[in-house]
């Protein structure tokens, strides 16, 4: 069977020692947006990879830095440029 991707926004809620506490999860960049803590947080973009027969496969983030999102997955993939 064919792979899917699906692609997803996060905001990972921190403590104080920059353990993530929460993860709340969005479809668009414009969600995201208007759902901005107070706090501490991290913004990403999450590529999941998988299908019907073996589920996820593969997850990688690509995370947003001084305002700007990172050109790479942790995995080394490229993000698309519709999100850049």
């Amino acid at each position: 069977m064919r792979d899917k991707i699906i692609y997803e926004y996060v905001i990972e809620l921190k403590d104080s020692n920059d353990d993530i506490i929460n993860i709340l999860f969005f479809n668009t960049f414009s969600e995201v947006q208007k759902n901005l803590p107070s706090g501490n947080y991290d913004i990403a973009l999450v590529q999941n990879i998988g299908n019907d027969n073996e589920d996820l496969k593969d997850k990688a983030y690509a995370y947003f830095i001084n305002g700007k999102l990172s050109e790479t997955f942790d995995n080394g993939r490229q993000v698309p440029q519709r999100f850049l």
